[in-house]
């Protein structure tokens, strides 16, 4: 598992780097992503159910997030920043520490798509 605070700081710096247009692109691959990192959580062995279950609500939790920010990106909208999303993974992952290698994983794969 990736380093919770290491992951965080990797992530935002990349992530506040972005172009617009590699932004809209990164979101789109790092939701794909994600839906793997569901599957891959779903499918745990030898981990507590309760735990997986909250972990999968935090997965559900920051695709909503990242559809509001790609959202605001294509309508003009101010509401849902960089910042926010940053500041949204960060909380989810703090929540289900279960999570935070796979959506790390997720978010290396769709920087790498980008080339970015």
């Amino acid at each position: 598992m990736l380093h919770e605070g290491c992951f965080i700081s990797n992530f935002s710096k990349r992530y506040l780097g972005l172009k617009r247009s590699e932004e809209e692109t990164f979101l789109i691959e790092f939701l794909f992503n994600l839906t793997i990192a569901y599957r891959t959580v779903f499918s745990s062995e030898g981990e507590d159910s309760a735990e997986i279950q909250f972990g999968l609500k935090q997965i559900n939790e920051l695709n909503h997030r990242l559809l509001n920010r790609l959202r605001d990106l294509r309508a003009g909208e101010k509401w849902c920043t960089q910042q926010y999303v940053v500041e949204m993974l960060e909380h989810h992952v703090k929540l289900s520490p279960i999570i935070s290698g796979w959506v790390g994983r997720a978010a290396s794969d769709a920087f790498n798509k980008i080339n970015a």
